[in-house]
């Protein structure tokens, strides 16, 4: 059984879930024109590894600010750390579905960069997908890429989330 369908449910759950309820779409690689912001960050385990990328204009970037951090105009490193920062968050999420499914991955630190014209292709239908994700602000894309081990088992989802993302636990 191909395990790829599961996979990309569980990024598009995760992505569902961090933009509250707005339903990803899948697109054609991602291309942004003019200046955008543009976050990497790698994963790893033993039958699944790969990288998450997110792209939004500078505009649409600026407009993901919490409102108490908000400024009219921010550094360009500030962008880039939020970027990066909504990366670790989505890739956190999807690492949490996937350990409910018995796939455990590690996640490296986020790169960030500002960039014209950028633009990214998948690799293919079975190691990459493209998903936009349509906010009040405007669009953020997301790039997912995989390379999936053929011993890649997933088990049946379990029912109860032992701490909820965005939730304290002190211990």
């Amino acid at each position: 059984m191909d395990p790829w369908n599961d996979i990309v449910d569980a990024l598009a759950g995760a992505a569902r879930e961090m933009w509250g309820g707005a339903e990803p779409r899948r697109c054609d690689g991602l291309a942004i024109a003019g200046e955008s912001v543009v976050a990497m960050i790698g994963y790893a385990g033993d039958t699944l590894k790969g990288s998450l990328l997110l792209q939004a204009s500078r505009r649409v970037t600026l407009g993901l600010q919490p409102s108490d951090v908000g400024m009219s105009t921010p550094s360009d490193a500030l962008l880039r750390d939020l970027l990066g920062e909504l990366a670790n968050q989505l890739l956190g999420r999807f690492k949490n579905k996937l350990a409910a499914r018995g796939v455990l991955v590690v996640v490296a630190t986020p790169v960030t960069a500002i960039g014209i014209d950028l633009r990214t292709h998948d690799l293919g239908p079975s190691s990459s997908v493209s998903l936009a994700v349509d906010l009040a602000g405007g669009v953020v894309h997301v790039r997912f890429d995989a390379v999936v081990s053929p011993a890649l088992e997933m088990t049946a989802p379990l029912t109860d989330a032992a701490v909820v993302e965005g939730e304290l636990l002190i211990f």
